[in-house]
């Protein structure tokens, strides 16, 4: 999978940030269940972000909502986008 933009992050209705990340490759039927990766985050809204900080250290838990309009997915060399084609990089083979 590959995220072209990155994902959108909202906490309680408010977008928070974005990240960009690494594409994801998993084995067919294997799923990603201990998925660790490197990404850069980028803040969008300050204020709704350090809500979301004093909210995650006054909290035992918190829901965010992670979110992406542009999603590849290449399965058995079938290429799956969520948006419409454009150009850019070839995808990296799995």
């Amino acid at each position: 999978m590959q995220f072209p933009d990155g994902v959108d992050v909202y906490f309680m209705n408010d977008k928070i940030a974005v990240i960009d990340l690494p594409p994801i490759c998993s084995p067919g039927g294997q799923g990603v269940p201990d998925y660790e990766t490197t990404g850069t985050l980028t803040i969008t809204d300050l204020g709704a972000f350090t809500n979301f900080a004093s909210y995650l250290l006054n909290n035992p838990s918190f829901t965010w909502v992670i979110t992406t309009n542009t999603l590849r997915v290449r399965r058995l060399s079938l290429l799956l986008r969520r948006r419409a084609p454009r150009a850019g990089p070839p995808l990296p083979p799995c």
